[in-house]
């Protein structure tokens, strides 16, 4: 922060502690900003910017100062010193991602890997909360994580994967809306992909590389993607819930999603079998002819979309089809053509993406519900659960009334408030119930408490 210079001077006064000596005054040809109110108000406010980030720090250190040096207390500090600190367990992480990424292409990780080294509440499982900062540790490292929990991802689970990449130029970028709904379209596409056990490269470039365009993904959503494509095709093949969200759209919406499905299993020029029994099941899902899936394919493939372009010369051919001849540069014809219908299919693809985004909009948009054991509440007895509802009829307690609401309860008033905000601090860093002269509830964290 630079202070610009003021009028004031700096004086400098001296005055001798004996009387008998005389006392002395002078002024220096310099800036008094002492007396400045705006740079000490700038000051101040970085210096409450500076406190409220590090406050989920303090209040961890505050109540185990064992964590001050551990991955629990290096999650919870700001980007810009978290990623100056150094551990066993970072370095840990990092070397398990590095491994993972020697091709520097995404790849797939046990997720037991990571639950070996982060500490979590329930031994082998992550809450939303535990997942979110393990992927915030990760991005400070230089590593992305899909499906990200941060943005409606699924919560990783014990035994299953996750995928990893590295971030782009090491910046955690939030993808954007377009990269939501390529996602709808590869949960999907992914059936089709999968469906032989073996996801060419053709396919997943062809898939990916059409979707950025058809989209306008960025190169951040775009690596972002292919992660999430990797991740996609190592799951076991599912149509569990399809056919009721699927079940919801018009026919002609869903002879889109037919048509594109098409061109994912045609992608690589090859069609095979059990690509063609998943198409099957996908036109039986949403009330559509299985049989008309033999149609489409010979009409796609007799069509010649599936050929590649031509971009530049090759140096050997691949099998298959062939490369078509370089269209005539004086052709203005052709040129317009293929603009024309390149547009058209990006058109198609973001309509049948907006589609999917609806169907598939609790798997992208909204977060999983953690499932609460019914015997207990946040590890309490469910007596809490039924105090901390009839707390949240009010905003603020007065002392006699909250030790009545107590004593109806059985429960003594400091216990009641330590068990309560010691849960609302493990699972939302905050207090739930302020306790001071009077009671005051937190009414956000309660609500979340509570959902």
């Amino acid at each position: 922060m630079v202070v610009p210079p003021n009028k004031k001077k700096i004086k400098l006064e001296y005055h001798p502690a004996s009387s008998a000596l005389r006392g002395a005054n002078s002024t220096i040809d310099l800036p008094d900003p002492s007396g400045l109110k705006r740079p000490v108000s700038s000051l101040w406010e970085l210096v409450k910017q500076s406190m409220a980030e590090l406050d989920p720090y303090s209040r961890l250190v505050g109540k185990d100062p064992e964590a001050a040096t551990g991955i629990a207390g290096v999650s919870l500090l700001p980007a810009s010193i978290a990623s100056k600190r150094d551990s066993s367990e970072l370095n840990i992480l990092r070397k398990i991602c590095q491994k993972a990424l020697a091709t520097n292409e995404p790849s797939t990780v046990p997720t037991d890997a990571f639950l070996e080294i982060w500490p979590t509440k329930s031994s082998g499982k992550l809450t939303k909360a535990e997942a979110v900062q393990l992927t915030n540790v990760l991005a400070l490292i230089g590593f992305g994580v899909e499906p990200d929990p941060r943005y409606g991802g699924k919560t990783p689970t014990s035994g299953e994967d996750i995928s990893i990449f590295t971030l782009l130029n090491g910046q955690d970028v939030v993808p954007g809306h377009g990269y939501h709904q390529a996602v709808a379209l590869v949960q999907l596409a992914g059936l089709v992909a999968s469906a032989d056990g073996d996801v060419s490269q053709e396919e997943r470039s062809a898939l990916n590389s059409h979707l950025a365009s058809a989209l306008g993904l960025n190169q951040a959503d775009s690596l972002r993607l292919t992660a999430f494509f990797e991740w996609i095709v190592g799951r076991p093949a599912s149509m569990a819930g399809l056919k009721a969200k699927l079940g919801k759209l018009t026919a002609e919406q869903r002879e889109g999603i037919a048509d594109f499905l098409i061109t994912v299993a045609g992608a690589d020029g090859i069609i095979h079998p059990k690509e063609i029994k998943m198409l099957e099941k996908v036109y039986k899902t949403m009330g559509m002819d299985p049989s008309d899936v033999q149609i489409q394919l010979h009409r796609f493939l007799a069509s010649g979309e599936s050929q590649p372009v031509t971009v530049k010369a090759a140096d050997s051919a691949k099998t298959g089809y062939s490369i078509p001849a370089r269209p005539d540069s004086g052709s203005e014809d052709e040129v317009v053509l293929d603009v024309t219908k390149l547009q058209l299919k990006r058109e198609q693809t973001k309509e049948v993406a907006g589609l999917l985004e609806d169907v598939f909009a609790e798997e992208i948009d909204e977060p999983e519900p953690q499932i609460a054991d019914a015997s207990d509440f946040y590890g309490l007895d469910m007596l809490f659960k039924d105090l901390l509802e009839e707390l949240g009829s009010k905003d603020v307690w007065e002392r006699d009334a909250f030790e009545a609401l107590m004593a109806k309860y059985h429960i003594m008033p400091s216990g009641a408030v330590e068990s309560l905000n010691e849960v609302a601090f493990d699972n939302f860093d905050d207090e739930v119930l302020f306790d001071e002269e009077k009671i005051e509830v937190n009414r956000e964290v309660l609500e979340e408490m509570l959902a």
